[in-house]
């Protein structure tokens, strides 16, 4: 089988197109690693990294470090052995990297193994179906009530059937005059669902989203209301909000998802992290019968992932700039995440918009 004697890595610096954030973040520029990953029989696998908060190093410095303390651990070796290797965690492994670039390790193994298979990446993971249900997602909190209204009425007309809103703002009522307009933007119809971002404790979970509920907004679910870690709180907010689905686990670990679930904390579970990662997760989840969501992936290749589990309901589009420097990005058609039958994950860079973009 062949193995990986090459690599390049790239940096790139992307402004965002509109303010993106929550009621803790705002965000104006992406910072994007790209890895490359290649092999003695000329086939590549590409993968990715994000900064959205604070700016990535340059692409000099990335890889002195790439170079020094992670190539050492993948070079000569094949991507399936290193993606079935299991070991245990230590400081200064790859499995556990700085700059987020053990994600785009991740990614760039499975492209490679998928690639070697010949194999998309959706059926190398054991998918069937090529789609997945995607929602709308703004991250729309620093957007103007004009904005706000334009970004989902797009969204519906381009197909989609749910909707996430940013909320958690002091005053209950800017929340639902919020909801008022993405309500009024995509006629009322679809799923909609709110994102606190951790701002609330149980008890003002439950008030806020009894008030959404009088305005007449049936709430699909609530995403990450209270602290991360408050799996008691969020046990008792699946019993006490009835219809209203608790959803949680973005900000957790793999272990700690494990833990969430084993807590019974939640009616959903997001797994928006690496491909690795995810299927561990999702195998509790299977297990149990535990519906699962997928939060915004970098270029959207968790969708990769969420065509290939049964378990997994919708995953988030946030319709992100970084896709511009892809040659060709997963389209959405009717909603839904189409990927194509390409070998991999079927996305190539486009070299003009790196170079445009600062990456060399």
């Amino acid at each position: 089988m062949a193995a990986i004697q090459a690599y390049k890595l790239s940096r790139v610096e992307i402004p965002t197109g509109r303010i993106l954030g929550d009621r803790n973040v705002r965000v104006e520029r992406l910072w994007v690693g790209i890895l490359e990953l290649f092999d003695t029989a000329g086939q590549s696998g590409l993968g990715f990294s994000a900064a959205l908060l604070d700016p990535m190093p340059t692409a000099a410095a990335l890889n002195e470090y790439f170079a020094r303390s992670i190539w050492p651990a993948l070079h000569g070796n094949a991507p399936q052995s290193l993606l079935h290797r299991v070991s245990r965690p230590r400081g200064g492994t790859w499995q556990s990297v700085l700059h987020n670039l053990d994600n785009a390790i991740d990614q760039a193994l499975w492209d490679l193994a998928a690639r070697q298979a010949q194999m998309p990446l959706y059926r190398f993971l054991g998918g069937k179906s090529p789609q997945v249900a995607a929602y709308a997602s703004g991250l729309c909190y620093h957007l103007s009530e004009e904005q706000l209204h334009a970004f989902y009425a797009r969204a519906a007309a381009s197909g989609y059937q749910a909707f996430k809103v940013k909320v958690g703002h002091r005053d209950i009522e800017w929340d639902v005059q919020r909801l008022r307009i993405v309500s009024d933007a995509t006629g009322g119809s679809g799923r909609l669902m709110v994102d606190s971002n951790e701002g609330w404790t149980p008890n003002e979970t439950i008030r806020r989203i009894r008030r959404y509920q009088e305005a007449g907004f049936h709430i699909h679910w609530v995403e990450d209301p209270i602290l991360r870690t408050d799996f008691a709180g969020l046990r008792h907010l699946r019993q006490a909000l009835g219809t209203v689905q608790v959803n949680s686990g973005e900000y957790l670990d793999a272990d700690a998802k494990l833990t969430l679930i084993a807590s019974e904390a939640v009616d959903i579970i997001n797994i928006n992290d690496g491909i690795s990662d995810g299927l561990r997760v999702a195998r509790a989840c299977a297990a149990r019968g535990l519906p699962v969501t997928l939060g915004n992936t970098i270029m959207n290749i968790g969708a990769h992932l969420g065509a290939a589990l049964p378990e997994v309901d919708m995953a988030e589009d946030s319709q992100l700039a970084w896709t511009a420097i892809l040659a060709e990005p997963i389209p959405i058609v009717n909603g839904n995440f189409v990927l194509n039958d390409r070998i991999g994950h079927g996305l190539a860079l486009n070299p003009d918009a790196v170079r445009e973009y600062g990456g060399a």
